[in-house]
């Protein structure tokens, strides 16, 4: 009787264990309007999610390229958590093919062929930002592939080039009062972006400067790069 009590506590104890087990989203945005902004890349996800440290998480992955409009085509991939129907051989597999479709989607996508003119960033981030904010994950990431150059109705980079290099801080401050920010806590965004000229530079300090601004009292954690450098 004792013996089958503890294998009952057992299964009871694995059956908790496997309900608790973490849930992973995470969005990856692709600026696809300058040659020189880096490409996705399948180290930096295998990095964020990491399967290997987590093996029973559920991973949900959303994948949007940045171009002219504020919509455009989303594609999804997910992976379940590993539930007591599964055994370990069968959870490999699972995760052998789920990295082999993430794969699949970035070589598919940095292969295409882009021509915008146009940079919506902000509002395509905003939305999926919110998104983020709504799942029930209990990690929520978005590595935004960009140099973050705004150049649409909600911001001109160009135009406005003076204005952001002399007072960013006002610019995010503006932008703030007018766009729609929820409480971001517990989200986290990477900006995969490392400028080549001293002009790019200047203005990606400055566009960092706006970001850090416009999301300044949402909670929202902002690092450059994926190895924890914090902005």
């Amino acid at each position: 009787m004792r013996e089958l009590y503890i294998i009952i506590l057992a299964l009871v104890t694995f059956s908790c264990d496997i309900d608790q087990q973490e849930e992973a989203v995470l969005t990856i945005l692709a600026d696809r309007t300058d040659a020189h902004i880096l490409n996705p890349e399948v180290d930096d996800i295998r990095a964020l999610i990491d399967l290997d440290r987590s093996p029973n998480m559920g991973v949900n992955i959303y994948f949007q390229n940045l171009g002219n409009v504020d919509y455009s085509p989303l594609s999804t991939i997910a992976i379940a958590s590993f539930s007591l129907l599964d055994n370990e051989l069968q959870r490999k597999s699972n995760i052998k093919r789920f990295y082999s479709e993430i794969d699949s989607l970035v070589v598919r996508e940095n292969a295409r062929s882009y021509d915008f003119n146009n940079s919506s960033i902000l509002y395509p981030l905003i939305n999926h930002l919110k998104k983020l904010n709504s799942s029930g994950a209990t990690k929520k990431q978005l590595l935004l592939y960009s140099d973050l150059m705004e150049f649409s109705d909600i911001y001109d980079s160009y135009a406005g080039r003076d204005n952001l290099l002399k007072d960013s801080k006002a610019i995010g401050e503006k932008l703030r009062s007018s766009l729609d920010i929820p409480n971001l806590e517990g989200v986290t965004l990477f900006l995969m972006y490392y400028p080549e000229t001293i002009e790019q530079n200047r203005l990606f300090r400055a566009w960092h400067s706006v970001y850090r601004e416009l999301f300044n009292e949402s909670g929202l954690e902002i690092y450059i790069g994926i190895n924890q450098i914090s902005s």
